[in-house]
This record gives structure tokens, sequence and C-alpha cells, in this order.
């Protein structure tokens, strides 16, 4: 029973060497010619063309609500768009996102 199993474990090395060798690609054949060229498609619209980025620096927030003012956030962002929001505090070099709770505040 022990030489079988001494046997079973051989074969099944040797199959792994065998495998692992029979894998391989090859030499690649050259390169072919380039195809023609493509229609021209439609111009469609650009997708980051209403993108507006905001820097608010050295704004103080305190533990609760912190409100601020910024004229670039129209009604028509609030109703249809999307407000990405990050903050970070001096002298760290990540950001967070918002909304943001410190210590289980």
């Amino acid at each position: 029973m022990k030489t079988k199993k001494i046997k079973s474990q051989y074969i099944f090395l040797i199959l792994i060497v065998l495998f692992s060798f029979s894998c391989s690609d090859g030499e690649d054949g050259a390169i072919g010619p380039a195809g023609p060229q493509g229609e021209q498609g439609v111009n469609g619209q650009d997708g980051n063309a209403n993108v507006v980025s905001v820097l608010l620096e050295d704004q103080t927030i305190s533990n609760g609500d912190t409100v601020f003012e910024i004229p670039e956030l129209t009604q028509e962002i609030f109703d249809s768009g999307f407000v990405f929001a990050y903050v970070t505090v001096t002298g760290n070099d990540f950001w967070e996102t918002l909304p943001l709770s410190i210590g289980g505040i």
C-alpha cells in the first residue's frame, strides 16, 4: 500500500512537469499587414462637458452639520446631476469622501 502511494505521488509529479512544459506558446509569427481604415463614426456628445470642480480652502468644520454656500451648485445640478464631495485635513496626504463620520460622532 505504501509503495502504491509513493508511485502515485511520482506519477502525479511527472504529469505536472509534463503539463507545465506543454503550455509554451512557441515562436510568434510575423506581423500581418494593416487593415483598411474604418468608416468615420457619428460625432457624439462629450460626456464630461459639464464637470465643475470647486475647491474650498481654509474652512473650519465643527462636529455636527456644517453648511457651505457654493454658488456653483445650481438647482439643475440638484435635480438631475451628481455631486461628489471630498475633505482632507491639513497635514494628511489623503482625501475622505463626504459625508464623513469621525469617531462615531
